[in-house]
């Protein structure tokens, strides 16, 4: 009956092109069918208006979301004559409260902790990550102006966002109980149509696992740093032991490449002995020190009674156990030898032969508490066992060596003829009184 100017321009039809027609023929969609009808029952009977809202198909196939307020011209019996719909297109509308309750569902359910700061630096809204990140309550966090996080780095923060106006890089964050946490931090400003800066938004994500990943990377390639150096020191070291014919000479080389594979400031070689009143003592034969470093003064320190503050020492390796440790965190009895010479972390490994604890071979540690790994312990024990290896073959050459010049001495001093013949009659020895 009636299709005014703004019903023409919203659907696309004209009012020729409508009239007659049932609306539910062309301008309903079919999923909303069902609910106009009813609507359109609601009116008839009820003497208010009635307001609802549904899409319209427009000519061009088009959807526009239409807000209704509808209500029903009666006759003077009563009955209606005719239905009066007066529609606002509320498309645009609805549009933009879906993409604003998006951004809010984005912005409260963000991984990343975001806060909103007004010109002047105070808090004018943050998300839930936000609260986790800080520990913090709102009233707990609006003292604290132009910091999106507590942080050390906080005041630097705040002079770089004055200066440019905007901030990106990595700090620590301080939690309320303390505790601190990579953030990867963004901020920037807010601006109005005059370029006025009305907010600041800061946002900041954790990071602690990609740090915790990356130390965890880093690490792994120390690991394998450290597992070459030592396997080449360890190679380089056995091969001293037993290409190099002087003993002493030796054992100075293999101790230097050990020392080296370590890192270590001094290495050195002891070796058990009884003194005069039948007490156990470790006498320091050999030391190499890292360039630099004060060397030991052997007269001053020939050698480590157990007896004195040292029992630990004794019990554990002549069990075949390792001294390992800080310094500090030593038995109170050691801590004046490790003051003296300024050590703050030591390795002491047993030296085993023939089945015997024969010495050990110790490294210091000048420059830092450090905590030795498996891979100090590992191969510094594969170390002190092939010096025990070296060791047993000296103490088996030499006695091989006592006991052939015995038995020549004893076969060349005989009263007796004393001769031997191969299998071929021929004489391979003869006696002086042959």
């Amino acid at each position: 009956v009636g299709f005014n100017r703004a019903a023409e321009q919203v659907s696309g039809y004209t009012l020729d092109e409508v009239k007659g027609r049932p609306i539910w023929d062309f301008l309903i969609v079919d999923d909303e069918m069902a609910a106009i009808k009813e609507r359109f029952s609601r009116i008839t009977q009820s003497e208010a208006p009635v307001e609802g809202e549904n899409d319209w198909v427009c000519k061009d196939g088009s959807r526009r979301r239409i807000s209704w307020w509808n209500s029903a011209m009666r006759s003077e019996t009563g009955d209606v004559d005719y239905i009066v719909a007066t529609g606002i297109d509320i498309t645009d509308k609805r549009e933009a409260e879906t993409k604003a309750e998006l951004y809010r569902q984005v912005f409260e359910h963000a991984k990343d902790g975001i806060a909103i700061f007004s010109a002047d630096g105070e808090l004018v809204v943050r998300n839930r990550a936000h609260y986790d990140i800080t520990g913090l309550t709102d009233e707990e966090f609006i003292s604290q102006p132009f910091e999106p996080l507590h942080s050390p780095e906080g005041r630097k923060v705040g002079e770089v966002i004055k200066e440019h106006g905007s901030y990106r890089g990595e700090i620590r964050n301080r939690r309320q109980d303390g505790t601190e946490l990579p953030v990867d931090l963004s901020i920037f400003s807010i601006q109005d149509d005059s370029g006025q800066v009305k907010y600041f938004a800061g946002i900041g994500r954790d990071i602690s696992e990609r740090k915790e990943a990356e130390r965890k990377l880093r690490r792994a390639h120390e690991v394998l740093e450290e597992r070459l150096r030592y396997e080449e020191g360890l190679a380089a070291f056995s091969q001293a032991l037993f290409t190099v014919e002087d003993s002493q000479e030796a054992l100075h080389q293999a101790l230097h490449y050990l020392r080296e594979a370590s890192r270590c400031a001094t290495a050195y070689l002891a070796v058990n002995e009884t003194d005069d009143n039948g007490e156990l003592f470790a006498r320091f034969v050999l030391y190499v020190v890292r360039p630099g470093t004060p060397p030991w003064d052997q007269d001053e320190f020939p050698g480590l009674l157990y007896s004195q503050g040292f029992d630990r020492w004794r019990e554990e390796m002549s069990q075949g156990r390792p001294i390992v440790g800080q310094a500090q965190d030593m038995p109170v009895s050691e801590q004046a030898l490790y003051e003296e010479y300024d050590v703050k972390s030591i390795i002491a490994l047993p030296i085993v032969v023939g089945g015997e604890w024969y010495g050990f071979i110790g490294f210091d540690d000048v420059d830092s508490y450090r905590e030795w790994s498996d891979e100090d312990v590992r191969t510094l024990s594969t170390a002190s066992e092939v010096l025990g290896i070296y060791f047993e073959r000296q103490s088996f050459g030499e006695a091989l060596r006592v006991s052939e010049t015995r038995l020549r001495r004893l076969v060349e001093n005989a009263n007796d003829v004393i001769f031997s013949m191969d299998m071929e009659g021929h004489f391979t020895y003869l006696s002086p009184l042959f």
